[in-house]
């Protein structure tokens, strides 16, 4: 486990989509609509009031595949360390 995985992932997020407006594969209007698609996803979801980014990268192995023995609330917990 890593406590920086939702900073690389949130990097690798990030530098597709710039990348493919550099490139001009999509508009600038079309990336700026990405992004902010992605920041009101983390801004508005419930979990950002529950868990840390670090926080959210542990829970990695329970969101991916494996399964918590424990009942979970993810929907109003977590929040996706990729955005």
């Amino acid at each position: 486990m890593s406590d920086a995985l939702w900073f690389a992932e949130g990097f690798t997020n990030y530098y597709t989509n710039l990348i493919l407006c550099r490139t001009g594969l999509i508009s600038e209007e079309n990336y700026l609509n990405r992004v902010e698609i992605e920041l009101n996803a983390v801004w508005n979801a419930p979990g950002i009031n529950h868990r840390s980014p670090i926080e959210m990268s542990y829970q990695a192995p329970f969101v991916d595949a494996a399964q918590s023995v424990d009942p979970v609330n993810k929907e109003n917990t977590f929040v996706s360390y990729y955005t």
